[in-house]
């Protein structure tokens, strides 16, 4: 029978048992990963300086000799950047690589999220914005929205769009959907969507001319009719829409 000192001891021993178990396998999974590089890099003919050069071209500094460490199973804290430099370069399968790295491709996608929050800005999001017979108020802020920065200019803001009439063959501006808005948007332009406030009620749509030219806030969804613009004075044009975002969830 084992005293709890003893017990003590039993799990120590057994905890370091599988520490180093997972240690071993980790080791094993590099060399087996440093065998899959070498062994496509000579089916392709290349030297290790032919590769070194490669990483060099693609802004990447590793030496021969660091990829000579790694071939041979030495290296067991792969740098991601590399292992994707790899895998691109001899066309391996993402998935086994990484697995083989000890790289946790959930955590690595976490971290990702983390990373591009970094390169996100926020603007401001009003709304409802209609896509219907509502319509979208301009006045009060409904909260925040984060975009890609690149897709961001100054002034730049959201609205949350609700209705179906934007969803046809001409287009499609989702229910549901967050439309980036420009209010620096220059003249007027046939059949781009704009956000429009016409006789108090405010709508994203579709400028068109009829054939007697006379302005329409056309909708993409043909089971809506379109708002004839009888009196332009009544008429205010508050940005152009830009983008649309919509992630759908199943």
């Amino acid at each position: 029978m084992l005293t709890k000192v003893s017990k003590i001891g039993y799990n120590i021993n057994k905890k370091r048992g599988v520490i180093m178990d997972k240690i071993a396998e980790k080791e094993n999974n590099i060399k087996k990963l440093g065998k899959i590089l070498r062994e496509n890099r000579e089916k392709r003919g290349l030297s290790l300086r032919n590769v070194e050069d490669y990483f060099f071209k693609n802004g990447i500094k590793l030496t021969h000799t660091a990829i000579a460490k790694i071939e041979a199973g030495k290296v067991l804290n792969i740098d991601i950047r590399n292992l994707k430099e790899f895998v691109k370069l001899y066309k391996l399968d993402f998935n086994n690589a990484f697995e083989l790295a000890g790289i946790d491709l959930k955590e690595l996608n976490r971290i990702m999220k983390l990373r591009e929050k970094d390169t996100m800005k926020r603007i401001l999001l009003y709304g409802q914005a209609s896509a219907g017979n509502g319509f979208i108020n301009l006045d009060v802020e409904i909260g925040d929205f984060l975009i890609p920065e690149e897709d961001y200019k100054e002034g730049f803001f959201g609205v949350k769009v609700v209705g179906k009439s934007m969803v046809g063959d001409d287009g499609n501006i989702p229910n549901g959907s967050t439309a980036l808005i420009n209010p620096n948007y220059g003249e007027l332009i046939k059949d781009k969507v704009y956000v429009f406030t016409y006789k108090e009620e405010t709508f994203i749509k579709q400028l068109i001319y009829d054939k007697q030219n006379i302005m329409r806030l056309h909708s993409f969804n043909k089971d809506y009719e379109d708002i004839i613009v009888l009196d332009k004075n009544e008429l205010t044009c508050n940005g152009r829409l830009v983008k649309v975002y919509y992630n759908k969830e199943w």
